[in-house]
């Protein structure tokens, strides 16, 4: 599983599938935490993770020392995109349509516009570039 949150405050939740003596949980390969083996499901809060990618390990072994792990990968982005807006400019245009383009400094984000109060439509992409043909009068949407 590899899942991007926009929070660096993330709650583990793992279930046990049989009982454990001992179950510990390491997050980016540092030293593991213990947790009471008394349930079948331990909680952990990871606060204040960095942006970028991690991983965390969940340990379990039984009382005759068999270990086993799960372990999940994922990725906090806390920051939002940047957009540049390069068109339209702050002009008036002497036509019935007018372009809209813009561009967003990290790849993969989506970008939507709301005009005169209808609901947002989503721009079409290149990577990090947004462009199409807004045509106001007919609330019609051309791609660029």
């Amino acid at each position: 599983m590899n899942i991007t949150y926009g929070s660096n405050n993330i709650t583990i939740r793992a279930a046990l599938e049989n009982s454990a003596d001992t179950v510990w949980l390491s997050a980016d390969g540092g030293e593991g935490q213990n947790y009471e083996t008394n349930t079948s499901e331990i909680n952990a809060s990871l606060p204040g993770l960095s942006d970028g990618a991690h991983n965390v390990r969940v340990y379990a072994n039984n009382s005759i020392g068999a270990i086993n792990y799960s372990e999940a990968y994922f990725t906090i982005d806390t920051i939002p995109p940047e957009i540049t807006v390069r068109s339209p400019e702050n002009v008036t245009y002497n036509r019935s349509w007018v372009s809209a383009n813009v561009f967003l400094d990290e790849p993969g984000a989506s970008c939507s516009y709301s005009l005169n109060d209808v609901v947002n439509i989503t721009m079409q992409t290149e990577s990090r570039y947004h462009g199409l043909r807004i045509f106001p009068g007919y609330q019609k949407v051309q791609t660029a």
